[in-house]
């Protein structure tokens, strides 16, 4: 019998089969003229049985539709010999997604970016069929094809339209399509247990098709499952039909066991913690055995294009070791990612310290710009990186694996290819486990690195602190050289007065000196004792911080499970052994019986099939136990680490109250100054009424030189010697003394002030730093 067949323009090859249904078979052809690659669908004689109004539908369906997500119709052909109508459709030459749940390496469900790519091509063809007001009725992993585009990505679409019948929302149907176990609860209850005969089903039974469909792509395995399978139809029917609101899952293990509920994806599967906890919600709405009349294909377009739209960003959690996702509206800001980034962490937003680059993300970043303008080198081997600034009880997850099942000695090839195909699907469960691992190795070096260079630019300011301390030692000191000054004057004055060198209405001028000084005496000495105990108490901190670093530099990177350890090599390896063996046990099933030889080569391979599962669970032991000693020498560090921050944040708030005591204590000094330089021109004058000479304003006298003297020798030659000229002179000379040195100091404490407050504005994240800082002393 010939291979070939052919239509007008098309030609195919009956030995070249793409797939097979109940009523069809697909085949690759060409085109006669063009050598276009296409698939062409040709009908079994069954399904010519059926009344001429369905076989045309699916026709009539495929020429309605045309959108890059659905399979398209290319044309109608007649096949030559048999006059029978055929359908020429585009070629998905990368088969479905049926083949590829099949696969071992997504045993338990395919990668995250693959499954929002699928959700998000799905969703867009259901929509574009219920815009045409068209139910596909058979929504499976086997519909959905494969195709590459010309860059390269994947494009998934529907296909397999011989169920699909033009239905508006609120239209019923009786005809039974679908495969059993993507069917709705009610539709199985009539197609597979043959009971309520007569009644109608809705539009919206695609709805659970599609939940059980994206729950299959998402785990690699049906969420309803009965023990021994199709065969136990009344139990499946059981768990779908009487599953609460909210259950995704629904598992018999054992024949008449209890059956195991499930509101969550299973740890095994691929997709992160920040996807499955948008999905479940989503798959649960799908999997509702009751649908609303109105409105659920839009809310299902709503959420599935909400979850497609997010932008992930990728996280490192330096408490539990975790790479994580955090998905975020692309209008969202800092505060919505870090309320998020609390959810999966657990470390309140207020608590987190985000790093990227070794600064501060919120130096990065505007706090208020929406996260569609951050840098996009954030990715998983690039991440933020959260800390906590009050936690240090580090406790890294362990990273989930599965266990090997038991290879039995004897031979049965219908389970020797099964043990071997879920020993394979373990293997490449182990393989991404070192590849996080390894991963996780690198991010706690990067940590460490991100963690200690922002300490180092908060340890930068210990030079400026220092300077700070001088400035207020120099305050404080000239505070008491300043108030023990005007004490002697005024002794001295009165001195004076009693021994009758002066005139008794200087005494108005002594009373006013002795009183300002007396209450700013008062006033100025709290403030001075605030400084010095909020400067000793910075002091002491400083100190504290000051050793920190060197201890902080004593970090091993060489701990951990790292790319020179090969362990992702090494397991890859297995794999691929593993592989061969699944490959060979495949066509071992096919033949049903083995000859000797073929049978020894089985046994062979089985016993290196242990092997090799024994030496891989060997080698994922060794990088857990080198993560192990990374953790605890990590947890280590970041408990010292987390002190070093805490005291340089103490320093910060230490700093910031000595900034406000010097603030309030120069304001003091600078009042009392004011009111001092009134009095002491107040003062000269009286002094010029008295005496007849004058002298001159202060700002005049200020161009006169002065005595070099001290001021207790001058006085005590003035009273001793009786001379009323030196006497006035002396203390002119005083008063002048007083002025400039007053004048200097409030300068000064201008200049300590500004300073004191440039370090509560010092920028939180550095420009440019190293972390091998000479220490500063």
């Amino acid at each position: 019998m010939a291979a070939l067949r052919g239509s007008a323009n098309y030609v195919w090859d009956i030995t070249q089969v793409l797939g097979q249904g109940a009523t069809s078979m697909v085949y690759s052809g060409r085109n006669k003229r063009t050598g276009e690659e296409v698939a062409v669908k040709v009908f079994s004689a069954s399904s010519y049985q059926r009344p001429f109004e369905v076989q045309l539908r699916e026709y009539d369906v495929m020429r309605k539709l045309n959108s890059q997500n659905i399979v398209k119709l290319l044309s109608v052909e007649e096949e030559q010999s048999l006059h029978q109508k055929v359908l020429i459709m585009e070629l998905c030459r990368h088969g479905s997604l049926h083949t590829v749940l099949d696969s071992p390496e997504n045993g338990y469900g395919v990668e995250e970016e693959t499954f929002l790519c699928i959700l998000k091509h799905v969703a867009n063809g259901m929509k574009h069929l219920r815009d045409n007001g068209i139910i596909h009725r058979d929504v499976k992993p086997g519909n959905i094809l494969r195709s590459m585009a010309d860059d390269g990505s994947w494009v998934y679409k529907l296909t397999d339209f011989g169920a699909a019948r033009e239905l508006e929302d609120e239209e019923s149907f009786m005809s039974l399509y679908g495969t059993e176990e993507y069917l709705h609860p009610d539709m199985y209850e009539r197609a597979v247990l043959r009971r309520s005969p007569g009644k109608v089903f809705a539009s919206t039974v695609d709805l659970w098709s599609l939940g059980v469909t994206f729950y299959h792509i998402a785990t690699g395995n049906l969420p309803f499952r009965p023990y021994g399978g199709r065969r136990n139809r009344e139990t499946m029917h059981l768990i779908t039909a009487q599953k609460e609101p909210g259950v995704i899952s629904g598992v018999q293990r054992t024949e008449g066991g209890k059956i195991e509920w499930s509101r969550t994806l299973p740890e095994t599967c691929q997709l992160s913690q920040g996807l499955r906890n948008m999905l479940t919600p989503f798959l649960a709405s799908l999997l509702e055995r009751e649908q609303q009349r109105t409105g659920p294909f839009e809310k299902f377009f709503s959420e599935a294009e909400n979850i497609t739209r997010k932008i992930v960003v990728d996280i490192f959690c330096s408490l539990s070791g975790s790479s994580l996702k955090v998905y975020v509206d692309p209008t969202d800001t800092l505060s919505q990612l870090q309320d998020l980034i609390a959810i999966q962490t657990d470390i309140a937003a207020a608590d987190q310290l985000l790093i990227y680059h070794g600064e501060l993300f919120s130096q990065i970043v505007d706090p208020l710009a929406s996260v569609s303008s951050y840098p996009r080198g954030i990715t998983c081997h690039n991440p933020l990186f959260v800390f906590s600034k009050t936690d240090d009880s580090c406790c890294f997850t362990s990273i989930s694996g599965c266990s090997f099942p038991n290879i039995q000695s004897s031979t049965f090839l219908d389970t020797d290819y099964s043990l071997c195909k879920k020993s394979c699907i373990v293997l490449y469960s182990l393989l991404r486990k070192v590849e996080k691992l390894s991963l996780r190795g690198q991010l706690v070096n990067q940590a460490v690195e991100n963690f200690r260079k922002e300490l180092d630019f908060r340890l930068i300011k210990r030079e400026r602190h220092d300077s700070l301390s001088h400035f207020c030692q120099a305050s404080l000191q000239w505070h008491r050289t300043f108030i023990h000054m005007h004490n002697h004057q005024v002794r001295c004055l009165h001195m004076l007065y009693k021994n009758g060198q002066l005139h008794k209405p200087v005494k108005c001028f002594l009373d006013d000196i002795q009183e300002t000084l007396r209450t700013s005496v008062d006033s100025c000495q709290a403030a001075s004792l605030k400084v010095f105990s909020d400067l000793s108490k910075t002091i002491d901190i400083l100190n504290e911080v000051t050793t920190a670093p060197r201890d902080l530099r004593l970090w091993d990177e060489a701990h951990g499970c790292f790319d020179d350890d090969k362990y992702v090599e090494r397991v890859q390896v297995l794999v691929d052994q593993a592989m061969l063996v699944f490959v060979l046990f495949k066509d071992d099933k096919a033949k049903k019986t083995l000859s000797f030889n073929e049978d020894q080569i089985h046994k062979f391979e089985k016993n290196q099939l242990t092997e090799i599962c024994a030496k891989a669970c060997s080698l994922v032991e060794s990088a857990i136990t080198k993560s192990k000693v990374q953790f605890t020498e990590y947890k280590s560090w970041f408990c010292r680490a987390l002190k070093c921050l805490k005291s340089v944040n103490q320093l910060s708030a230490a700093v910031k109250d000595l900034s406000e005591q010097q603030t309030s204590f120069v304001e003091g000094l600078n009042s009392f100054s004011k009111r001092y330089v009134n009095l002491c021109e107040d003062g000269i004058k009286r002094l010029e009424d008295h005496t007849g000479v004058l002298y001159g304003s202060l700002t005049q006298y200020d161009n006169i030189p002065m005595q070099m003297k001290p001021t207790s020798v001058m006085m005590k030659s003035a009273v001793e010697n009786n001379s009323r000229k030196e006497v006035l002179s002396n203390i002119l000379d005083e008063l002048k003394t007083s002025r400039t040195s007053l004048e200097e100091v409030m300068l000064l404490m201008h200049e300590n002030t500004t300073l004191i407050n440039s370090f509560k504005n010092l920028p939180e994240s550095p420009t440019d730093m190293s972390w091998e800082q000479p220490d500063v002393t």
